[in-house]
């Protein structure tokens, strides 16, 4: 509206001050009227249109004059083919304009929709990108579609010990990897963090297996981030449409399943197994129970004494997990798998410490000579900050760490004795003790 309003002060400027009984002011005001009606077009058809006719109004008394009293400068035919070419200025750039600006608004959206599917850290297909292609597999599928899913195995050691930009960089050149392995045979995307998605058509099982023994060994090969040299493996679930599904979130969802049984039982890779899953509303509610009772601080912890045989003497407490639900209480047989399965078993261990190391604290300040231990699940041992967390809580509740123990299942230490080393080292400095248990953790 500010350019119209312009363009029209313009037009009657020229009126006012521009010489009009002469060759020289006709002219001017005809590249006044031009100028004027093309500018207006760039506002489209409209626009165009508009400032021309006003142009041409505006002018029109001295068009009729000049051909009253000096018909040589002007004939009507002129002034006629004058107008028409004015108003066609006008509409024709409008046109050209609208149309300019339909292409770009087509630009745009192409962009946004690039964008909106695309990994902005490895140029992959993201989340979205990797539906999308993969509903259009499916539905033009003559035989079976594999999608493999692929999550690196303690890739957070990587972003806490040399920085974000590392692991962001390591991100990079694994997206190549995968890229590359894959090649023409199908679709590659960052599903987001760290984890990878593979789409392959037209395959089977024999040689969705073959792929994922090729993505995995890609993946352990070092890389070279800056100075230093790293190493990285990942964990792979395999779906298979149409057994395992017929749409795209019933595949994406049975290949992380079988994603994180590969995970739990340190395999390489693993093809989805229905006895992996139970996707039953009954387990939903139960996980949806479990994720808001540890937010609302509604779990329990039972304190079992431990005694000594010789001396029959309170030794310390075993801190036990406890799930009162509404109608009746969770087993931690039930729930701490759960948890495991779910990803929730670092936030239940986390509650169990803080719990436990909370009402330890309360005992020692009312004289008690009390001491508290948890049990461990085998994975949450071999977390690399496990010690860093236990050294929070106890300095958030002024507790020694000898008050406080560790207890884990002898499988654990005897399944990966290297990888069990360090952290136990890392309790012994802070002063927590660790001891052996058969029990399952939360028993």
């Amino acid at each position: 509206m500010r350019l119209l309003v312009l363009l029209i002060v313009v037009e009657i400027y020229a009126l006012v001050f521009v010489p009009l009984y002469d060759e020289a002011g006709t002219a001017a005001l005809s590249v006044f009227c031009l100028v004027t009606a093309i500018a207006g077009g760039m506002l489209g058809v409209r626009g165009g249109l508009f400032v021309a006719l006003v142009g041409l109004l505006i002018h029109a008394l001295p068009f009729g004059v000049l051909v009253d009293i000096e018909p040589s400068i002007i004939t009507p035919i002129a002034a006629i083919s004058y107008a028409v070419a004015v108003l066609a200025c006008g509409v024709g750039f409008g046109l050209m304009e609208e149309y300019r600006s339909s292409l770009r608004e087509v630009a745009r959206t192409r962009g946004a929709e690039h964008t909106g599917q695309r990994d902005a850290l490895t140029g992959l297909p993201n989340r979205v990108g990797l539906v999308s292609r993969l509903e259009a597999t499916i539905a033009r599928a003559r035989g079976m579609t594999a999608l493999l899913v692929l999550d690196l195995d303690r890739f957070k050691d990587v972003n806490e010990s040399i920085g974000h930009a590392a692991g962001d960089e390591l991100l990079r050149a694994i997206g190549e990897r995968v890229f590359d392995q894959l090649g023409v045979r199908g679709h590659a995307a960052r599903l987001g963090g760290d984890e990878f998605a593979v789409v392959m058509p037209e395959t089977d099982e024999r040689a969705a297996g073959v792929l994922a023994r090729q993505l995995s060994d890609a993946i352990r090969a070092p890389y070279t981030i800056g100075a230093h040299e790293l190493f990285i493996a990942a964990s792979i679930g395999i779906a298979l449409a149409p057994r395992h599904g017929s749409d795209a979130a019933t595949l994406l969802r049975k290949a992380e399943v079988a994603m994180y049984t590969a995970k739990r039982d340190r395999l390489a890779w693993t093809t989805y197994a229905p006895v992996a899953d139970e996707p039953s509303p009954d387990l939903l509610a139960l996980t949806s129970d479990l994720r808001h009772a540890l937010e609302r601080d509604e779990l329990a912890l039972a304190y079992q004494p431990i005694v000594g045989c010789d001396t029959g003497r309170i030794q310390r407490f075993e801190a036990l997990a406890r799930w009162p639900r509404r109608d009746h209480d969770v087993p931690p047989a039930q729930f701490v798998p759960l948890a495991d399965r779910v990803g929730l078993l670092t936030t239940l261990t986390d509650w169990t410490i803080t719990a436990g190391v909370r009402q330890l604290h309360m005992w020692l300040a009312s004289g008690l000579d009390a001491r508290v231990s948890v049990n461990l699940s085998p994975r949450t041992l071999l977390e690399p900050d496990l010690s860093k967390r236990i050294a929070a809580a106890l300095q958030a509740s002024d507790v020694p760490g000898s008050r406080f123990g560790i207890e884990v299942t002898e499988t654990t230490l005897m399944a990966d004795p290297a990888r069990a080393a360090r952290p136990t080292a890392e309790l012994r400095r802070l002063g927590v003790p660790t001891a052996h248990d058969h029990l399952r953790p939360g028993h």
